[in-house]
């Protein structure tokens, strides 16, 4: 089954394929969370034929299409519902020509999730270093940096997650540092600094909540010009 993450990689590919590496969309909803993208305008309507590349992802997943250092980034899940398991993919396609560049595998057992969730629905993160994933389940959760080129550079266990509706949070990196949020029904919630170089923890925060939380964090820049 074509993956719903497919259509929106189409789509994105329109607008940002013939810019060149230049252009980075490096977390959910772009800059800063803005959503907004000047280097250019995406077409008003839309024609199929009117795509540079189009590739169909397996398995399914609610991620968003990030890019970075000339790649675009999606997440995929692929389910066994007789076994409970399934594979989680991070996938590296050429953001010229939609090659395969890499993909990233990871076995996962079942948690709890609405049924129009699914099993892959955070975005991952891109910067200079290399781009940064979070896989959320009630077994463990992982935050996992790798370079641009697909190797594992460091990982970080972040501790379990349980929430009836299932995990869609999504880190940002900013500034040599990855930001998350881990909001939980049933442990605890928190908000999270790693070095994006080695994966160590910088500082942790405490919150105090009885309900999920799917926010992504967003930088503030101050009067004085720190953020």
């Amino acid at each position: 089954m074509k993956s719903v993450i497919s259509i929106f990689t189409l789509l994105l590919i329109i607008g940002w394929a013939s810019i060149g590496d230049g252009a980075e969309w490096g977390r959910f909803r772009g800059p800063n969370a803005s959503g907004i993208g000047t280097d250019r305008q995406l077409p008003v309507d839309y024609q199929s034929e009117s795509s540079i590349w189009s590739v169909a992802v397996p398995g399914t997943g609610n991620s968003s299409p990030i890019i970075g250092s000339g790649n675009i980034y999606v997440t995929s899940a692929v389910f066994n519902e007789e076994t409970k398991t399934g594979i989680r993919t991070l996938y590296a396609f050429s953001l010229s020509d939609g090659e395969l560049r890499w993909q990233h595998d990871e076995p996962f057992a079942s948690y709890k999730t609405n049924k129009r969730n699914g099993f892959a629905s955070s975005s991952v993160c891109a910067g200079k270093l290399g781009v940064y994933l979070f896989w959320q389940s009630e077994e463990r959760s992982v935050v996992r940096g790798l370079s641009h080129e697909g190797q594992e550079r460091w990982s970080y266990q972040v501790g379990k997650f349980a929430a009836g509706t299932g995990a869609a949070t999504s880190p940002i990196v900013h500034d040599g540092v990855v930001l998350l949020s881990h909001d939980n029904e049933k442990f605890e919630s928190f908000l999270l600094a790693l070095s994006a170089t080695d994966g160590s923890r910088l500082w942790q925060t405490r919150r105090k909540t009885q309900r999920t939380g799917y926010s992504t964090p967003v930088i503030f820049p101050a009067t004085d010009g720190t953020s």
